[in-house]
């Protein structure tokens, strides 16, 4: 169990509002999900909130003291899940926000769905995953006891714009924060909130990638001095040069240093290390001040960006001195949310589904299709609120070494809203004009047309943006 953490939230008496409020939820949830009609990951939020606009801040004020939110631009699901999957490993009833209902109305609907009549929590710890721009607007409610930040990389810029409008929003919950604020140290930016956090007498534990500084330009492990497009510019947050790397591993996250003022990545509280990859999963090494130095963990997670969220769920989860069983217990079962690299069975042939949604980690997914020489592939690009609007992003994204490794036309489909300007997009990165996908806007009939070129024992790896996400999880087929 973990140990006892009084709550510093302020005492609230839990009116007869409140829990009509939450009833409301309940019952809206309920008819929703019964209709066959929706989720109900929001609106009942939305409409509970409406009758009552305080509801937020009660349910916030009655949580478990224990009350991590987590946010980032990418990894955020994944690793809130993984942290939740430790917690009850570890027999400590956890609250979390499924399948990624990260804005104020989700979070309001999730919260209020798991309250008792009374006011009480059954959770032990409460796990938040958090929208960027949205932490300065839950973080009062919440009052967290942990924050933890990911990355930030250019992501829907229509909605955002640049990094340090997204740095802001999530500077606004730190105030909020109760206890530890938990930083990816590989990203200069974030260093740089570190900073002002301890100013503000904030207590920050940073986590980063360990690797030795003589590695080549490639390793097994897939770290490297340089990273190929895209290249993103990271600047030192102390003098604003742009920051030199010992070592990178995507983007521009690494062992950074600054050869203007000196500033370099910090100390790492905890750090992770990607050793041999086998068929079922690799090993990782972390050391973490609590928990020790040299734990092997063997994760079916891959990818440099998993090994990221493995360390960052890691991270919280040893600072509440979680024994390491229970890590290993969490990596052992656990299952991918939908399409975050899961993996089913569609029409008797083998699917991966990984979400794309911004330049790095869509050239990280990218990566992994790379490795299986038996890809097909069908890319969903749409254009909605919740995509971003602005699908520029998908010319920075790394479609060069996808079609450098599978060439062959007839293994592609595209589909979505925007699917001739991905069709576009990927004729660009072969330099011939001659080469042509397959284009079906309907994605449910670009799922049958992708997989009537799939063979036995080959795989289609499924690329959507959120909204083609949510589409591919409503299809019966899927």
């Amino acid at each position: 169990m973990i140990p006892e953490k009084k709550s510093q939230h302020p005492r609230s008496p839990w009116t007869l509002k409140d829990a009509l409020a939450s009833l409301l939820v309940k019952a809206l949830s309920l008819a929703i999900r019964l209709s066959g009609k929706g989720s109900a990951t929001s609106l009942p939020g939305k409409l509970a909130l409406r009758w009552h606009p305080p509801l937020l801040n009660a349910l916030g004020k009655k949580l478990p003291a224990i009350r991590v939110m987590l946010t980032g631009t990418n990894g955020k699901t994944t690793t809130a899940t993984f942290l939740r999957d430790i917690f009850e490993a570890n027999h400590n009833a956890c609250l979390l926000n499924e399948k990624g209902a990260n804005l104020v109305y989700g979070i309001t609907t999730s919260l209020a769905q798991a309250v008792g009549w009374s006011g009480a929590y059954h959770a032990q710890v409460a796990v938040l995953e958090t929208d960027e721009a949205t932490v300065g607007k839950v973080a009062p409610a919440v009052m967290p006891s942990d924050l933890v930040v990911m990355n930030l990389f250019r992501d829907q810029l229509d909605r955002y714009g640049e990094l340090s409008t997204t740095a802001a929003f999530i500077e606004e919950g730190i105030p909020f924060t109760t206890g530890t604020l938990f930083l990816n140290a590989d990203d200069p930016m974030l260093v740089g909130m570190g900073r002002n956090a301890e100013k503000q007498g904030l207590g920050v534990f940073y986590f980063g990638l360990n690797v030795s500084h003589d590695v080549g330009e490639e390793t097994p492990t897939g770290l490297a001095k340089t990273v190929p497009h895209p290249q993103e510019v990271a600047n030192c947050p102390e003098c604003g040069q742009a920051v030199l790397y010992r070592s990178r591993s995507f983007a521009h996250l690494g062992d950074w240093f600054c050869e203007g003022c000196g500033l370099k990545r910090p100390d790492l509280d905890a750090s992770i290390m990607p050793l041999q990859v086998e068929a079922d999963g690799w090993h990782l090494r972390l050391d973490h001040h609590v928990l020790g130095q040299g734990i092997i963990l063997k994760s079916p997670l891959l990818g440099l960006y998993n090994a990221y969220n493995v360390l960052a769920g890691a991270s919280v989860a040893g600072h509440y001195h979680t024994p390491v069983t229970a890590i290993q217990t969490a990596l052992d079962t656990h299952h991918a949310m939908f399409g975050r690299a899961e993996k089913r069975v569609i029409e008797g042939k083998s699917v991966q589904i990984m979400l794309i949604k911004n330049p790095a980690g869509a050239s990280e997914v990218i990566k992994t299709v790379c490795d299986d020489k038996k890809a097909h592939v069908l890319i969903a690009l749409n254009d909605s609120y919740a995509d971003g609007e602005d699908v520029s992003w998908i010319w920075d994204a790394d479609f060069e070494q996808l079609l450098a490794t599978h060439p062959n036309a007839e293994r592609y489909t595209v589909s979505g809203k925007r699917a001739y300007d991905l069709a576009n997009r990927l004729q660009h990165a072969t330099l011939d004009t001659t080469w042509h996908p397959q284009v079906e806007p309907s994605l449910e009939e670009a799922v049958h047309l992708a997989l009537a070129g799939v063979n036995e024992g080959e795989t289609l790896y499924i690329l959507p943006t959120y909204t083609a996400l949510l589409q591919l999880e409503s299809l019966r087929t899927i």
